[in-house]
């Protein structure tokens, strides 16, 4: 290990352990502080995600673009598209091997292919590693999930759905696909989770309101959250599925959002049992529901223009209608959300391009800063 991986190592290491202390009361803070707000090139934003150990968040919008934002300066660091000799829609995007001075930035599009990247967080250096074709099944369009991705560290997996019937498992240090899971269910995936912290679970959602987990060591089995039967499959969702989530904190505990506003808790452990606690945080128009790795915090955002904060017992702690410094501006219809996996940091993006952050934590939002 070189010395400035070891000081970067020591760095992290000393930022996780700061996480519980610095976390701690989260789900009793309001959080509406707006520390940061920049334009995103007068483009929808699709998707974002804060880089963990980085000042960094990087955006996807609704065509193939990808901007990377220093967040703390509210300042453009790089753009760049995906592909740009046919370009097609992202759909999703993960970081990975993120605690690396040479993190990778993997991108999927609605054609099906997945792109990773090096280099990405510098201005007009980023350069392709490799592409592949990570579900041939998927015809490109202008709607629809495409395919969605969710990356597992521990085991470098790269689990991978979409508008089709399974859900394929890839090696990305061989570039092979390792398994494909079939869900035997007429709907398409609309998010996916794991267990992030090295278990074997997966979890998807789907497209008619329905939940399924499963484990990759069953090979092909099912599992559905009510087990009595099939079609009932954690079908107390009435609409399509926004979020599924394992938290890293609690990796018992599933955690689910429709677009129709409700948000369910279940106990993995409990595979046959309905839901152990529901509350409602909209009446219909979900766009986007975001949980915390650490803290107990999720946060929701509607058509409507308005984004809702709660604790995960239910309660509400912000909600928040209109950006600071914009003479009072009323927020666009909220289109993606994202926790920084460390911080007491919300990132909120709309369909009017104007992406806010929004801290509960004034303190830690300084330490990134620095």
């Amino acid at each position: 290990m070189t010395p400035s991986s070891l000081r970067r190592q020591r760095r992290i290491d000393q930022t996780i352990r700061e996480v519980h202390q610095s976390l701690k009361g989260a789900g009793k803070k309001k959080l509406e502080d707006q520390i940061g707000y920049f334009g995103n090139e007068s483009d929808v934003v699709r998707e974002m995600r804060f880089h963990p150990h980085e000042p960094y968040l990087i955006v996807a919008d609704q065509t193939d673009g990808v901007t990377v934002w220093n967040w703390t300066k509210s300042t453009r660091v790089n753009r760049f598209h995906q592909d740009p000799i046919r370009s097609s829609r992202i759909t999703d995007f993960q970081i990975i091997n993120d605690q690396s001075e040479n993190s990778i930035l993997l991108v999927s599009n609605a054609s099906g292919n997945i792109h990773l990247y090096k280099d990405y967080e510098k201005n007009n250096e980023q350069y392709l590693v490799t592409a592949i074709r990570a579900e041939p099944m998927v015809m490109a369009s202008s709607r629809g999930p495409g395919i969605l991705t969710e990356w597992q560290q521990d085991h470098g997996l790269l689990y991978v759905s979409g508008d089709v019937p399974h859900i394929k498992v890839w090696d990305m240090e061989r570039e092979t696909c390792v398994q494909t899971i079939s869900s035997d269910i007429d709907a398409c995936t609309t998010s996916l989770g794991c267990d992030r912290m090295g278990g074997h679970s997966i979890v998807a959602g789907y497209s008619d309101g329905s939940v399924l987990i499963f484990d990759r060591r069953e090979n092909n089995r099912q599992v559905p959250l009510q087990q009595h039967s099939l079609q009932n499959r954690m079908k107390e969702h009435k609409n399509w599925v926004v979020k599924v989530c394992i938290q890293k904190v609690n990796n018992n505990q599933i955690i689910t959002g429709s677009y129709s506003g409700d948000i369910k808790f279940w106990d993995a452990r409990v595979l046959g049992g309905a839901a152990i606690r529901t509350f409602e945080c909209h009446k219909g128009g979900m766009n986007s529901l975001e949980i915390h790795d650490y803290a107990p915090v999720m946060a929701c955002g509607s058509n409507d223009q308005f984004i809702k904060v709660f604790n995960t017992s239910g309660d509400q702690m912000s909600m928040i209608y209109y950006h600071e410094g914009f003479l009072g501006q009323r927020i666009g219809p909220v289109s993606s959300l994202a926790f920084h996996p460390y911080r007491m940091l919300l990132a909120a993006g709309s369909t009017d391009s104007i992406i806010s952050i929004y801290s509960g934590d004034r303190n830690q939002s300084q330490k990134g800063r620095k």
